[in-house]
């Protein structure tokens, strides 16, 4: 298979220029990539986060999670540098692939901006049920949510606390 792939590379494909990026190669491979880190980005962007975000919900619960685990699931978007390919075919029928640069702030974009537009509802709802408390379990209530979040902070998101320092 990997032959019939080369030679595709070699023989068919060196008459499809790269049109937007003359940088970036036409090949099985680079396609094939470009269509994998999308899924793979689609799946982090949806269903992984939303998994991550259930547990996470659930340990301010007080419910017990997988931490070690959940952490490791964090890191993956910390570690995670796509190369982002573009694949289009123009009038004349040819591939044309763009964008042959690293996406660094994989984690900001997917995560960290998610996670917080989460973590804006979440407390906007339960503020609301906290204003009719005395201004004693006010305050204590508001003193253990920051410091569960600070104890979140410090073991799950590292990169989100190198950037605060």
């Amino acid at each position: 298979m990997r032959k019939a792939f080369t030679w595709v590379d070699q023989y068919a494909l060196p008459n499809h220029k790269n049109k937007e990026d003359p940088n970036t190669p036409v090949t099985l491979f680079n396609i094939s990539y470009g269509i994998f880190a999308k899924t793979v980005q689609e799946f982090l962007s949806t269903k992984f986060f939303q998994t991550i975000y259930a547990f996470l919900e659930k340990e301010r619960e007080k419910e017990m999670v997988p931490k070690l685990k959940l952490k490791k699931a964090i890191n993956i978007y910390d570690t995670l540098c796509f190369r982002i390919y573009n694949i289009k075919m123009n009038e004349r029928k040819e591939l044309m692939l763009s964008g042959d640069k690293r996406k660094k702030d994989y984690y900001d974009a997917n995560f960290e901006k998610l996670l917080l537009e989460r973590l804006k509802v979440y407390y906007k709802n339960n503020s609301i049920s906290w204003l009719s408390m005395s201004v004693p379990e006010y305050l204590t209530t508001i003193q253990n949510a920051l410091t569960f979040e600070e104890d979140q902070c410090q073991y799950y998101y590292e990169k989100s606390k190198e950037k605060m320092l």
